[in-house]
Order: structure tokens, then C-alpha cells, then sequence
């Protein structure tokens, strides 16, 4: 774990310790079947303004701290306890990034938002891989990989070959389910067309809502690049779709 990623996890252990240690041992009793903890940013704001905007603004790394600070608390206390499965600190409440589906742009790439939604259509569950193990099959080096966090390097990082292969046995995977989310009908203005924004939801939180269903969805908005033909790459390679990473669903 890097520096900067240890001194926000602390904070959260302090914060968890004075803020949530009631909602914490629930999970901690119910855990792996409840392994998830909600937290509202308005405690946090209390607790650390600035851990408060910083979450909003970069996220990924407030997040990974909070679940890290989780990871150990609720996992950490004995070999009964041990599971692979994630637990997760759900985060809500925020008001300050707050737009209409139909006005998601740009300008809330890898922020935290918060839609007012209502869901329009649910997928199947697929199973993802959220940490790849990888073998090498030169020199039997083993890597772990957050498939989240980036390319897997095409070279092995021991022998500096092209052999690594993924090890499906050890890999870990969640459930992962897309639905799509649109403005209800009372917040369209004037004669506006309904537009609609892909949603990823994971693990405990797959198979929690159905069309019809009017949420508040917190999350990550992610870009991945757009597939398009052959006879459109010159025109628009640089074309990306907007999907939202779904933290919590209230």
C-alpha cells in the first residue's frame, strides 16, 4: 500500500472508530452475507471536510482507502471471519455534483454524482473478473492484477516475456448486472426526448432494483471507448460512451 493511500485509510479507521462503530459491528456479526456498510457524506463532511470533497472530486483513491480501512476491520478479526468476498463502503448523500441523466457530460468524467432516476431495463447477471491472477508460463511467476485498475501488462513483470496467461481457478470474480436509468417524466423540460444512461451495478447490489423502480443512484461516472466499424474509425476513434459505476443505491 503507497503512502498517500495509508494516510487517507487512517483517517477512515479514526472516522469508522467515531462515526459508524454500531453499524460496523453489524456488519462485522452478519459478514460475508452483509458485507456492505452505507455511510452518508454529511457524516464524513462532520468528521474531515476535506476527505468529504475529495471523495466527490477524485473518488477512486478516497474509496479504495474506505474499503481498505473495511477490509481490515471486518475481515481482520479471526480465522472464521476469512472470505474472498469484497465488502464495501457504500457512500451517500452528497449534493454538490447532482445533474439530470439527460445532462451527464464530460464535465463529470471519474467524479461522484448522484442521479434521481428512475430504472428502465435490467440485464442478466454476468460474472466479471475483478482481480486477475495471472501465471507465467516461462518462469512460473504468479501476479495478481485489479483488473480496474488498468491495462495487464502484455510483458511479464519477472522475466519480461510475452507468457503471461490467466489462472481461472484463482481468479476472483463478482456478479456485475447493467441496467438503465432515464429522468422521471416530472423533471423533463418542456417537450425533452428521454435519454437514457448505462448503470453497472456489482456484487451485493445486483438483482436489488427492477424497471419502475425511482432511486438515488450514487456513483463513478466512467468513459470506455465507443466500438465502431471499420468504415467510421477515421471519424470517430476518438468517440467515447459514458456508463456510471454504481457505489450505492438508495
Amino acid at each position: 500500500m503507497d503512502a498517500l493511500l495509508e494516510a487517507v485509510k487512517m483517517k477512515f479507521d479514526d472516522f469508522f472508530e467515531k462515526f459508524y462503530r454500531v453499524e460496523l459491528n453489524s456488519v462485522i456479526i452478519s459478514f460475508p452475507e452483509k458485507r456492505s456498510l452505507k455511510i452518508d457524506i454529511k457524516d464524513l463532511e462532520k468528521f474531515d471536510p476535506d476527505l468529504a470533497y475529495e471523495l466527490i472530486e477524485k473518488p477512486d483513491l478516497i474509496l479504495n482507502a474506505a474499503n481498505e480501512s473495511l477490509e481490515q476491520k471486518i475481515k481482520g478479526i479471526g480465522e472464521e471471519k476469512k472470505s474472498k468476498k469484497a465488502v464495501h463502503a457504500r457512500f451517500f448523500g452528497q449534493n454538490i455534483y447532482t445533474p439530470l441523466v439527460q445532462d451527464v457530460g464530460s464535465d463529470f468524467i471519474n467524479k461522484l454524482i448522484l442521479l434521481d432516476c428512475l430504472v428502465v431495463k435490467r440485464s442478466e447477471i454476468s460474472p466479471m473478473v475483478k482481480t486477475g491472477v495471472f501465471k507465467c508460463s516461462y518462469c512460473n511467476s504468479v501476479f495478481k492484477f485489479k483488473m480496474d485498475e488498468g491495462d495487464i501488462p502484455d510483458l511479464c513483470p519477472q522475466c519480461k516475456r510475452k507468457s503471461l496467461k490467466q489462472s481461472q481457478d484463482e481468479t476472483e470474480f463478482i456478479n456485475m448486472q447493467k441496467i438503465a436509468v432515464q429522468d422521471p417524466l416530472e423533471k423533463l423540460r418542456g417537450n425533452s426526448p428521454t435519454w437514457q444512461l448505462e448503470v453497472w451495478i456489482e456484487d451485493d447490489l445486483v438483482n436489488t432494483i427492477i424497471p419502475g423502480d425511482r432511486v438515488d443512484l450514487t456513483g463513478i461516472l466512467r468513459v470506455r471507448q465507443r466500438k465502431i466499424s471499420n468504415s467510421k474509425k477515421a471519424s470517430e476513434k476518438n468517440l467515447y460512451t459514458m456508463y456510471l459505476n454504481t457505489v450505492s443505491v438508495i
